[in-house]
């Protein structure tokens, strides 16, 4: 292909590929009047296919070390890593946003983060919001969200009552 290049004399001969993603699946986006099919036939000469985060929990320690080492860097941090709770609220996560939303959310607790080893009380409200309903909570100490988020006592409350453990009014 030539193309013409600002403030050329001439044309000149290029040889480029293009590299795209998308975040839904590239045939139902045709259906869907969402991608031009012309388009499509274009770039689909090397589609490569990468499942969702949560469905690679095996990737998630390399995402995660690799990018507290950015996110301490720029913001000038020393955290050594995140406990247990954490790591298995990640590990159970949905990841609606992929990695884009993993790197977004440990770059929030790296620099909102007051400690050394990332935690539960770290994490964003809108990550609490989302996990709330997740089997996971059952391992999740729910004394320690209360304390974090205070939204959530209302939630613990109901938590305690519903296993037999709190006190009921009507006895």
């Amino acid at each position: 292909e030539y193309c013409e290049i600002a403030n050329a004399t001439a044309e000149k001969k290029v040889n480029v590929k293009i590299i795209a993603a998308m975040n839904v699946d590239p045939t139902e986006a045709i259906e869907n009047n969402v991608l031009r099919r012309d388009l499509f036939y274009r770039f689909s000469s090397s589609m490569i296919h990468i499942p969702k985060l949560s469905s690679r929990p095996e990737d998630l320690e390399l995402y995660l070390q690799y990018f507290l080492r950015e996110f301490n860097t720029i913001y000038n941090k020393e955290i050594t890593g995140y406990d247990k709770e954490l790591e298995t609220l990640l590990k159970n996560y949905t990841w609606e946003g992929n990695v884009r939303e993993l790197k977004h959310l440990v770059e929030s607790m790296v620099a909102t983060s007051q400690d050394s080893v990332l935690g539960i009380k770290d994490m964003p409200n809108y990550v609490y919001q989302r996990v709330k309903n997740l089997k996971v909570q059952a391992e999740i100490d729910y004394y320690k969200l209360s304390l974090t988020h205070e939204m959530c006592a209302e939630e613990y409350a109901e938590y305690i009552l519903a296993e037999g453990n709190g006190y009921d009014e009507t006895t």
